[in-house]
Protein backbone atom coordinates (compact mmCIF):
# COMPACT_ATOMS: atom_id res chain seq x y z
CA UNK A 1 0.00 0.00 0.00
CA UNK A 2 2.75 2.61 0.85
CA UNK A 3 6.01 2.20 -0.50
CA UNK A 4 8.89 4.65 0.17
CA UNK A 5 11.81 4.24 -2.17
CA UNK A 6 15.70 6.02 -2.55
CA UNK A 7 17.40 5.79 -5.44
CA UNK A 8 21.17 7.10 -5.95
CA UNK A 9 22.43 10.10 -4.63
CA UNK A 10 19.42 10.32 -2.30
CA UNK A 11 21.35 11.67 0.52
CA UNK A 12 22.92 15.02 0.67
CA UNK A 13 25.64 15.63 3.79
CA UNK A 14 26.59 18.38 5.14
CA UNK A 15 28.94 19.76 7.92
CA UNK A 16 28.92 22.92 9.74
CA UNK A 17 32.26 23.76 11.52
CA UNK A 18 33.21 20.43 12.41
CA UNK A 19 30.57 20.34 14.83
CA UNK A 20 26.87 19.82 13.13
CA UNK A 21 26.29 17.50 10.36
CA UNK A 22 23.23 17.18 9.22
CA UNK A 23 21.76 14.41 6.45
CA UNK A 24 19.05 15.06 3.94
CA UNK A 25 17.01 12.28 2.25
CA UNK A 26 15.20 12.75 -0.68
CA UNK A 27 13.08 9.84 -1.87
CA UNK A 28 9.53 8.59 -3.63
CA UNK A 29 6.61 7.71 -1.81
CA UNK A 30 4.63 5.25 -3.62
CA UNK A 31 0.47 4.85 -1.98
CA UNK A 32 -1.74 2.22 -3.92
CA UNK A 33 -4.60 4.93 -3.14
CA UNK A 34 -5.08 7.79 -5.84
CA UNK A 35 -4.64 11.03 -4.84
CA UNK A 36 -8.08 11.99 -5.07
CA UNK A 37 -9.22 8.76 -2.96
CA UNK A 38 -7.37 9.68 0.06
CA UNK A 39 -9.73 12.17 2.41
CA UNK A 40 -8.82 15.87 2.49
CA UNK A 41 -7.93 16.14 6.41
CA UNK A 42 -5.18 12.84 5.56
CA UNK A 43 -3.75 14.59 2.44
CA UNK A 44 -4.00 18.35 4.06
CA UNK A 45 -1.95 16.73 6.72
CA UNK A 46 0.86 14.91 4.78
CA UNK A 47 1.23 17.80 2.96
CA UNK A 48 1.69 20.37 5.63
CA UNK A 49 3.72 18.48 7.55
CA UNK A 50 5.92 20.52 9.65
CA UNK A 51 9.25 17.90 9.98
CA UNK A 52 8.51 15.79 6.15
CA UNK A 53 8.47 17.77 3.22
CA UNK A 54 5.69 15.92 0.99
CA UNK A 55 5.16 17.02 -2.38
CA UNK A 56 2.71 15.47 -4.85
CA UNK A 57 3.78 14.82 -8.25
CA UNK A 58 1.80 12.97 -11.30
CA UNK A 59 1.25 9.22 -9.45
CA UNK A 60 3.74 9.04 -6.25
CA UNK A 61 4.88 12.10 -4.17
CA UNK A 62 8.33 13.33 -3.70
CA UNK A 63 9.66 13.62 0.04
CA UNK A 64 12.48 15.19 1.87
CA UNK A 65 13.64 14.91 5.36
CA UNK A 66 16.48 16.22 7.33
CA UNK A 67 18.17 14.69 10.19
CA UNK A 68 20.88 16.35 12.28
CA UNK A 69 23.31 15.50 14.91
CA UNK A 70 26.03 17.85 16.81
CA UNK A 71 29.25 17.09 18.42
CA UNK A 72 29.20 17.43 22.28
CA UNK A 73 31.98 19.50 24.09
CA UNK A 74 34.77 17.26 24.27
CA UNK A 75 34.33 14.98 21.85
CA UNK A 76 36.44 14.50 19.08
CA UNK A 77 35.04 15.42 15.18
CA UNK A 78 34.00 11.91 13.69
CA UNK A 79 32.38 12.89 10.62
CA UNK A 80 31.56 9.17 9.50
CA UNK A 81 29.46 8.96 13.25
CA UNK A 82 27.92 12.25 12.58
CA UNK A 83 26.58 11.05 8.98
CA UNK A 84 25.04 8.04 10.51
CA UNK A 85 23.75 9.57 13.47
CA UNK A 86 21.94 12.44 11.47
CA UNK A 87 20.87 9.86 8.94
CA UNK A 88 19.23 7.51 11.36
CA UNK A 89 17.50 10.59 13.21
CA UNK A 90 16.22 11.28 9.65
CA UNK A 91 14.65 7.59 8.98
CA UNK A 92 12.81 7.80 12.45
CA UNK A 93 11.28 11.06 11.37
CA UNK A 94 10.23 8.76 8.23
CA UNK A 95 9.10 5.94 10.10
CA UNK A 96 6.98 8.13 12.35
CA UNK A 97 5.21 10.09 9.65
CA UNK A 98 4.52 6.58 7.90
CA UNK A 99 3.27 4.82 11.01
CA UNK A 100 0.81 8.02 11.55
CA UNK A 101 -0.05 8.43 8.04
CA UNK A 102 -1.09 4.51 8.06
CA UNK A 103 -2.62 4.65 11.13
CA UNK A 104 -5.02 7.82 9.57
CA UNK A 105 -5.82 5.78 6.87
CA UNK A 106 -6.45 2.44 8.99
CA UNK A 107 -9.13 4.50 10.93
CA UNK A 108 -10.26 6.21 8.13
CA UNK A 109 -11.09 2.85 5.92
CA UNK A 110 -12.01 1.17 8.83
CA UNK A 111 -14.53 3.68 9.86
CA UNK A 112 -16.05 3.05 5.99
CA UNK A 113 -16.23 -0.73 6.36
CA UNK A 114 -17.89 -0.92 9.90
CA UNK A 115 -18.86 2.82 10.73
CA UNK A 116 -16.51 3.33 13.36
CA UNK A 117 -13.14 4.75 13.95
CA UNK A 118 -11.53 3.64 17.43
CA UNK A 119 -10.87 -0.35 16.53
CA UNK A 120 -10.10 -1.90 13.93
CA UNK A 121 -12.10 -5.12 14.72
CA UNK A 122 -15.83 -4.67 15.38
CA UNK A 123 -18.31 -7.37 16.47
CA UNK A 124 -21.24 -5.06 16.16
CA UNK A 125 -21.57 -2.86 13.18
CA UNK A 126 -23.53 0.45 11.73
CA UNK A 127 -26.42 0.87 9.51
CA UNK A 128 -24.51 2.90 6.54
CA UNK A 129 -21.27 1.25 6.21
CA UNK A 130 -19.75 -1.75 4.17
CA UNK A 131 -19.84 -4.54 6.05
CA UNK A 132 -23.60 -3.82 6.95
CA UNK A 133 -24.01 -3.66 2.72
CA UNK A 134 -22.09 -6.72 2.22
CA UNK A 135 -24.21 -8.68 4.79
CA UNK A 136 -27.66 -7.19 3.15
CA UNK A 137 -26.40 -7.98 -0.27
CA UNK A 138 -25.56 -11.95 0.74
CA UNK A 139 -28.67 -12.67 2.68
CA UNK A 140 -30.46 -11.02 -0.56
CA UNK A 141 -28.07 -13.81 -2.73
CA UNK A 142 -28.88 -16.30 -0.38
CA UNK A 143 -32.46 -15.94 -0.77
CA UNK A 144 -32.56 -15.23 -4.05
CA UNK A 145 -30.54 -18.66 -4.54
CA UNK A 146 -32.85 -20.51 -2.18
CA UNK A 147 -36.18 -18.65 -4.54
CA UNK A 148 -34.48 -20.24 -7.95
CA UNK A 149 -33.57 -23.03 -6.63
CA UNK A 150 -37.34 -23.25 -5.25
CA UNK A 151 -38.83 -22.11 -8.87
CA UNK A 152 -36.28 -24.63 -11.17
CA UNK A 153 -37.62 -27.66 -8.97
CA UNK A 154 -41.64 -26.82 -9.76
CA UNK A 155 -40.77 -27.10 -13.48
Amino acid sequence: MLKVSFKKDCKNVKTYNEKVTEVTLVGELKMSIPTQEIPFPIYEWMTLHPSVDVVQSYDNYRIELTGKSKRAEGDKFNPVIGERIAESRAKIRLYKFLTTLCTKLRKHYSQMLTGKADCFFYTAVDKHCIATSMLKYQQLLDKEGKHLEKLLQEL
